[in-house]
């Protein structure tokens, strides 16, 4: 027997999902373009490679949550629009000839006062904030002043939109951490059927070498090689020595 090529090692825990979902990709169609009987598995593991690289492309992907970010913007503009509306009335009210109007405006002015701007906050800071400013409208003495201006309308929409706002951020929040939770559990799948691939192919090379294995485990390296030199380009870090994969007979 001649010289063996080993498949290279790969620490693949290293790279980011962007880069493993690129990888097992890869490799997904290396597995295809082989074919399962070249590569003595069953089709059945090909198969289930070819879910789970899909599946765990779309948790990559984040799909799942593009509906509830739009959903959350359309609730904070609206949040936003409702907090701009109730300062507008009050600061038009302070300069209103009416004695009872502009007292109202003014000391209600006074309660407002620390949450202006409070729309530009961040989401969750904004939803805070909110909260404490309806806390302080829900006062007696404040709570007559805005019964007195007419706010009382825009207070509970106000009150009803913030709380949307939390729910949606909460439910967005348990959909990412749902999301990682799946997308860990799938990767460390991918992980153990790579193995499992790898391990089938090295050992079949060897015992019945075949010019279909020899080239997957050299463009399987390859792909090592490349999925390496992309870690290295986002860390910074320099590569290594290169390995070589073969070994060869010492009796030659």
């Amino acid at each position: 027997m001649g010289t063996i090529t080993k498949i290279k090692d790969f620490y693949s825990d290293r790279l980011n999902n962007y880069e493993y979902a690129y990888f097992i990709t890869e490799f997904l169609s290396l597995v295809k373009a082989t074919t399962a009987e070249k590569l003595h598995v069953a089709s059945s593991v090909v198969d289930k490679l070819a879910a789970d690289t899909a599946l765990f492309t779309d948790f990559t992907q984040q799909t799942r949550i593009s509906d509830e970010t739009a959903k959350i913007a359309d609730v904070d503009k609206q949040t936003d629009d409702l907090i701009v509306a109730i300062f507008d009335t009050v600061r038009s009210n302070k300069k209103s000839p009416l004695a009872a109007r502009k007292t109202a405006a003014t000391e209600l002015y006074n309660v407002l006062k620390p949450y202006t701007g409070c729309y530009q906050l961040a989401q969750r800071q904004e939803v805070q904030a909110v909260r404490g400013m309806l806390t302080d409208l829900a006062k007696e003495k404040a709570a007559a002043h805005v019964a007195t201006l007419g706010l009382d309308d825009l207070v509970e929409a106000l009150t009803e939109s913030v709380e949307q706002y939390a729910a949606l951020l909460t439910q967005r929040e348990e959909g990412k951490a749902e999301n990682v939770g799946m997308s860990k559990k799938v990767r460390a799948s991918l992980v153990e059927q790579y193995d499992y691939i790898t391990t089938v192919a090295f050992a079949f090379s060897v015992a019945e070498p075949s010019e279909e294995l020899d080239n997957f485990i050299q463009k399987t390296n390859l792909l090592i090689d490349s999925a390496k030199k992309a870690y290295n380009l986002r860390t910074g870090t320099k590569g290594g020595k290169e390995e070589d994969p073969t070994v060869s007979n010492p009796e030659e």
